[in-house]
């Protein structure tokens, strides 16, 4: 009898210890793709295991941010091992971004609090220790079944038949309850596997969203979001507001969808230090010629400052106003005009030409290596462009700031509303017409608006 009880104790203590180890079978819930089936869930778990070391020291290191095209994703090189690992089962390719989008190998990095935050989201999201528990439940196993057996054993050494009979059903019994638990789990597990995917896709979603929106209003100055728009297996919601009193900064709101499951991600941006800062409508290293009927107006500022010993000279109906008309002044230095260093700008720059032909697109920071034609009455750029070489502008208009290395040259009908600067000497003669530089406030600020924007913040928030 006691032995009886002794038996149905060790039961009930192998149950007992069996159900309490029930959550180590748990797979870990991956991100960011879907399993269809078991067998395609447990595939997905060995390639992301090995992915997500490469996934940590990715998201610890500041990245260099392109553009999010707005149709096709750009994949990631972890991601595209990531897919061929899964055996081509597509995943949300998403660029990670260090906080503002440029195409220039410029990094913008995004401040240390955003990216810790950014880092931990998506940690949470693509790590586990399913490992360590799928292996703690498996030993826990076994050393109850072994326990099973040392008493199995005992009982037929000492040829108590009727006990070792009992403990024979008892193995049994221990051994059918562990495989439909483990059944029952991988089952239970998989749906929940795919409910996490599905939830991490989203997140990813999002994050897509936020590089998107930075894409575009470091182009675009109105843009103010877009909605249901198509990434990877799911779509994208953007709105993008200006904060009462805070013209520089930007936020933006993204989110993510994977069918019935939301992610979304809120971001602070504000616009890079810096700003135009000008003093005349031509200001020049050299000396100034002027002819035809070219006119530079510099209205509330100078109209032309050269360096002392240097002049401004004027023949027919050629004509300089401003207040005063003409100054002296040593040229000023790069960085006084625009805050930022000649390499920081041409690293900022959105769009690079290298000696490019006539009448390229400025638009934004436009930087040009080599020299630069202007000649159609059709051309028109705007922003700041920086040519580090000569300029010849026959046609066509500009309104922002212009930096000129090299030489400037100035005929026909070309117009320039805001500022030009340029190093060596400038040649401004109306031979078919006017040629006419005009100082305005409102063209320089337009210029203000094209430095690009960095994130300050970056979190998560609930639905």
């Amino acid at each position: 009898m006691n032995k009886l009880k002794k038996i149905i104790f060790s039961i009930s203590l192998v149950l007992l210890l069996l159900f309490s180890s029930l959550p180590l079978f748990a797979l870990r819930e991956v991100a960011p793709t879907a399993g269809a089936d078991l067998t395609q869930t447990i595939n997905q778990e060995k390639a992301l295991q090995k992915q997500i070391v490469t996934e940590k020291k990715m998201l610890s290191q500041p990245r260099i941010s392109k553009p999010l095209p707005k149709s096709l994703p750009l994949p990631t090189k972890n991601e595209l091992a990531a897919r061929t690992a899964l055996g081509g089962v597509k995943i949300p390719a998403v660029e990670a971004f260090s906080g503002a989008v440029n195409n220039s190998g410029q990094e913008i990095p995004m401040t240390s609090e955003a990216k810790e935050a950014r880092f931990k989201a998506f940690q949470a999201a693509g790590t586990g220790n399913s490992l360590i528990n799928i292996l703690a439940g498996i030993i826990l196993v076994f050393l109850l079944i072994a326990g099973v057996v040392i008493l199995f054993k005992k009982s037929y050494g000492r040829k108590e038949q009727g006990n070792a009979m009992i403990m024979a059903i008892v193995v049994i019994f221990v051994i059918f309850i562990i495989g439909t638990s483990v059944v029952f789990l991988s089952e239970n597990e998989t749906s929940k596997t795919v409910k996490s995917n599905k939830q991490n896709e989203a997140l990813y979603i999002a994050d897509g969203g936020v590089e998107k929106a930075l894409w575009e209003i470091n182009r675009t100055s109105g843009y103010a979001g877009e909605s249901n728009i198509a990434l990877g297996h799911g779509k994208y919601t953007i709105t993008v507001a200006t904060p009462a009193g805070r013209p520089d900064q930007r936020e933006i709101i993204s989110t993510g969808q994977r069918g019935s499951y939301q992610r979304k991600i809120k971001v602070l941006c504000e616009r890079l230090p810096g700003g135009v800062t000008v003093n005349s409508a031509l200001a020049c290293g050299g000396n100034v010629n002027m002819g035809g009927n070219a006119s530079i107006a510099g209205t509330t500022l100078t109209g032309v400052l050269v360096p002392v010993g240097c002049s401004v000279n004027t023949v027919g109906g050629a004509t300089v106003t401003g207040t005063p008309a003409t100054g002296n002044a040593p040229f000023p230095a790069f960085e006084d005009i625009f805050g930022l260093t000649l390499a920081q700008m041409q690293g900022f720059a959105t769009t690079k030409y290298t000696n490019p032909g006539n009448n390229p697109a400025c638009t934004g920071i436009t930087w040009v290596d080599g020299d630069l034609k202007a000649t159609s009455s059709d051309w028109h750029g705007t922003g700041i462009l920086i040519v580090n070489g000569n300029f010849d502008m026959s046609g066509g208009d500009f309104t922002g700031v212009i930096y000129v290395v090299g030489t400037f040259k100035m005929t026909g009908n070309a117009l320039i509303a805001g500022s030009i600067l340029s190093q060596s000497m400038a040649d401004v003669t109306g031979i078919f017409g006017t040629a006419d530089i005009a100082y305005s406030a409102a063209a320089v600020d337009q210029a203000n608006n094209v430095y690009p924007f960095k994130i300050i913040t970056w979190q998560e928030v609930k639905n």
